[in-house]
């Protein structure tokens, strides 16, 4: 796990991750990313379509996933791939 300065986690962050990779511990676990605007810090969630990667250049970019991953998303007790 890594935070860069511009991560702020709160009271049980971690717990929800640890639980997921002790499930399929062969999987990376992120947590969700909320957008708090520079200019004037107001809250914007994040889209439940789409999803964080990172290019060969290891920039962070944000991919959209398709209708049959937001259907297996629904089902809490797998993970997000």
């Amino acid at each position: 796990m890594f935070l860069d300065s511009h991560c702020e986690v709160n009271v049980g962050w971690l717990e929800p991750l640890l639980a997921r990779l002790s499930m399929h511990s062969g999987l990376a676990a992120s947590p969700i990313i909320d957008v708090i605007d520079s200019e004037n810090f107001h809250y914007r969630p994040s889209s439940t379509k789409l999803k964080g990667g990172f290019d060969w250049s290891l920039h962070f970019k944000w991919i959209g996933i398709n209708e049959e991953e937001i259907e297996i998303r629904k089902d809490e007790t797998l993970p997000f791939t």
